[in-house]
């Protein structure tokens, strides 16, 4: 039996991307037995996945972490998060590794040249395209979303066609502001259900303030997997660029999907395969500031957020009415 081994730590979006890489890996190699080393707080994202044989946890006892790994005698070590602490591991388990290509020196280009026809491959892709080296090829059908089926009051769920919209993302300059949030809502045709995690709350408890219509808060509510049953019973999913966007991917729904700071040209968009579905990416365009980061933000560098600021709201709504 041939063992694998794949790198990802983190995070929720980026454990998702992986997904199509791990499923192609696994049918295409019959009999492999694939293990993740993935960070503790970043394992139940694909601890129902099917196609994964064991998980190991990275943390900072690193010798007993390499303990651990050097038992399982793996083949193969695919390094999906190529950066210092991944190298190391490689390094000392001493097997053939084929790692994932970061595009730093594009990226760097993009964000501090402005350099606008530069389009990165999608990381799901640059993922498969780590496994060429053991003849895996793409099959085109996305990427996998896998979670035990939770159960919810019924009053959590709207009893018709709803829209989840979801609040937060890493850094600030990647989040619709809230004030934003509250125009976009009142102009969909849909019931809400807001999505986020526990930093989210205030954020959260402030929209539903401002609003003169009822909507289903469950922001900081729901464990991942039910955030994902969510997402998967709606008809519509708004977000920012943060990790329920890719499981809302993963799962099929059409996405509009948010841009600020970073831009899709960076390779990080909702992706579905060779599938079609409806997806807007709203983003301003013809900032000269835009992309300012390949990651996001704290604070807008030049103070005046434009590229959320000028979002095109009735814009976004017009995709919802259409498409939901």
């Amino acid at each position: 039996m041939i063992k694998i081994l794949i790198i990802r730590f983190s995070s929720i979006g980026d454990l998702v991307l992986t997904t199509a890489a791990i499923r192609c890996l696994k049918e295409q190699m019959p009999g492999c037995e694939i293990h993740l080393l993935v960070k503790p707080e970043y394992k139940e994202v694909l601890a129902a996945n099917p196609h994964i044989s064991l998980m190991h946890i990275y943390n900072e006892n690193f010798q007993g972490v390499l303990a651990e790994l050097r038992v399982q005698e793996f083949d193969y070590i695919i390094d999906l998060q190529n950066n210092f602490r991944s190298a190391r591991v490689c390094k000392k388990l001493a097997k053939p590794t084929c790692k994932v290509r970061k595009h730093n020196i594009q990226k760097w280009f993009m964000v501090n040249l402005k350099l606008k026809k530069i389009q990165i491959p999608h990381f799901a892709m640059r993922c498969i395209q780590t496994l060429k080296a053991l003849g895996i090829k793409d099959d085109g059908k996305g990427l996998d979303y896998f979670y035990d089926t939770p159960t919810l009051p019924p009053n959590m769920i709207p009893d018709k066609p709803y829209c989840c919209i979801v609040m937060g993302g890493t850094h600030f300059t990647k989040r619709l502001p809230n004030s934003k949030l509250v125009e976009l809502i009142e102009k969909i045709n849909l019931p809400i259900v807001l999505l986020g995690g526990k930093k989210e709350i205030d954020d959260a408890k402030w929209v539903e303030q401002k609003l003169y219509i009822k909507i289903y808060n469950h922001v900081g509510m729901l464990t991942l997997n039910q955030s994902a049953y969510m997402l998967d019973k709606s008809a519509m999913v708004i977000s920012n660029d943060t990790g329920l966007m890719h499981i809302a991917a993963a799962l099929k729904k059409p996405i509009v999907s948010i841009w600020g700071s970073t831009t899709p040209q960076m390779g990080m968009t909702p992706y579905y395969g060779k599938e079609i579905m409806p997806q807007l990416y709203s983003e301003v365009n013809n900032l000269s500031c835009r992309p300012c980061s390949k990651l996001g933000k704290d604070a807008c560098p030049k103070k005046h957020f434009k590229c959320m600021i000028y979002q095109d709201l009735d814009k976004i709504a017009e995709f919802v009415k259409f498409n939901h």
